[in-house]
């Protein structure tokens, strides 16, 4: 699977493909840090994204992770966040 690294920590990622479109993402090393994200507005309504998928999840990988904190060694995950890819902005909402 692919890795991105943002903050120091790498973590690794996914497409998910139940339901609607989401990036699932999990930081290497932590204990229960697997979480997903589906996107709003769909990215299949972007002409990039077809043939730029690894592009687009890469963008939102990187994007997800930013949003990852450790408590007390509890992994965090806001509900939310948002990103942009080729001009086109994207919220990012838990699965």
């Amino acid at each position: 699977m692919p890795e991105v690294t943002v903050n120091g920590r790498t973590f690794t990622y996914y497409e998910s493909r139940t339901g609607s479109r989401a990036v699932g993402i999990s930081a290497n090393g932590v204990a229960n840090s697997q979480h997903e994200y589906r996107f709003r507005p769909d990215p299949h309504t972007q002409r990039d994204y077809n043939s730029r998928q690894a592009e687009f999840y890469r963008a939102a990988a990187e994007a997800a992770a930013g949003l990852f904190t450790l408590q007390d060694g509890v992994a965090r995950w806001p509900s939310d966040g948002a990103f942009s890819w080729r001009g086109q902005d994207y919220d990012l909402e838990t699965r």
